[in-house]
């Protein structure tokens, strides 16, 4: 986004509370184009054991000696950091991201709303770590909670790399409002940490929406503790940019409410405008320096606890 616009009010409007949760919800269960398979650890050589992916699927598996070991944490808290959402409400432009994000814990707290974290071992020790994000079907307990599969295709695990001495820090310069500061900013998880590598994933319809795009998308996150067994992640944050071409074609409704991505997105020309004397601009430059397509990058803070991982 540009830094002068970057730097005023909230953003906004979306028109449903829902929103944010269900591009979550893709960003994690979606299918992975070419480019991001390329990143997949067996074809990097750095799956810790033996995890092979399918070149016609991209369905992976894991096989040590003693079978299949994954390590699964659900995300169990989830914040919009940046950029902030406005819907026009009556006459008034408001911004919703508080909304939103209501919306979202009470998708996560009742199961609705299921992502996990799997590791081939969550060991920060390691200097590499098998990982994919993916959605799952949980099952919510008082005292533990069981997750599986809900597409066993979308285990597409990559290397991750940990880091104990220098934070992961997966925020792109320049994209985010520090005006936005005061309600939160994106997470630089501090080591000991791991943040996986960058790469284009392209998400199934949800819905009534049509396939979402992030042309580039990583996640990273801190170990709640410094040796394995891992309890939970903490400081966690997942960064998706989007062009304004594929936001522009995510129209439709969920649950019955009008949505529209780009027009929500403050300096798209299509959004509100909480000061029309000083409008903002949430807008990014594309990560490709040859692209000049602006768009938006997305940033999500979240927390996981460990959880057990049905196969």
């Amino acid at each position: 986004m540009e830094a002068t616009s970057r730097r005023g009010g909230r953003r906004g409007g979306r028109r449903a509370a829902r929103t944010a949760a269900l591009l979550l919800v893709a960003a994690a269960a979606g299918c992975y184009d070419g480019a991001f398979l390329d990143l997949a650890c067996d074809r990097q050589g750095t799956c810790p054991n033996g995890t092979t992916t399918d070149a016609s699927t991209g369905a992976s598996s894991s096989t040590t000696d003693g079978g299949p070991t994954l390590e699964a944490f659900r995300v169990d808290t989830i914040t919009i950091a940046d950029p902030h959402f406005y819907y026009q409400i009556a006459d008034t432009c408001t911004d919703v991201t508080d909304q939103l994000e209501l919306a979202i814990a009470s998708e996560v707290a009742d199961g609705a709303l299921n992502l996990v974290l799997l590791f081939d071992h969550a060991d920060p020790a390691a200097a590499t770590v098998g990982l994919t994000f993916t959605e799952a079907i949980c099952v919510l307990g008082t005292e533990q909670t069981s997750c599986g599969f809900k597409d066993a295709d979308t285990f597409i695990p990559v290397s991750a790399s940990n880091s104990s001495e220098s934070p992961c820090d997966v925020v792109t310069p320049g994209t985010t409002n520090p005006a936005y500061a005061s309600a939160g900013v994106a997470n630089v998880p501090p080591p000991i940490c791991f943040a996986s590598p960058r790469g284009p994933v392209v998400l199934p319809a949800i819905g009534a929406l049509p396939p979402i795009t992030f042309e580039v998308a990583q996640v990273a996150a801190s170990y709640g503790s410094g040796a394995a067994p891992v309890d939970g992640l903490v400081d966690g944050i997942l960064a998706g940019y989007m062009p304004a071409s594929k936001a522009m074609t995510l129209t439709g409704e969920i649950k019955g409410i009008p949505f529209e991505l780009w027009s929500s997105i403050a300096g798209s020309g299509a959004s509100c405008n909480i000061d029309p004397m000083n409008p903002l601009d949430d807008t990014d430059a594309d990560p490709d320096p040859n692209v000049i397509e602006r768009g938006v990058w997305f940033y999500f803070n979240f927390t996981a606890t460990r959880v057990d991982w049905i196969q």
